[in-house]
């Protein structure tokens, strides 16, 4: 456990040394689209992780409506960035 906390306070502090030394701008649809989804995808497995009857235990259905929202998000993103380039 103690080794898993580690990995992901080096990751994070790896992955926020870039935004740190060369912060850019962001894009507005960044805000719109993707931090709604995201937020939405959150409250969707804490909801699922946290009900009465799983005990915090994601069933194969949950998991499968996640990866389903997962790589429906993906195929909105790549048809997003064709749509833009095309125009």
């Amino acid at each position: 456990m103690v080794l898993l906390l580690a990995l992901v306070l080096v990751l994070l502090a790896v992955l926020a040394l870039p935004g740190l030394l060369a912060p850019g701008a962001i894009p507005p649809e960044v805000i719109s689209r993707d931090m709604l989804v995201m937020l939405a995808l959150t409250l969707a497995l804490f909801a699922m992780g946290r009900s009465l009857k799983s005990k915090g235990v994601i069933n194969r259905l949950e998991g499968g409506l996640l990866l389903a929202s997962f790589v429906a998000y993906q195929a909105w993103l790549i048809w997003d960035t064709h749509a833009a380039i095309s125009v």
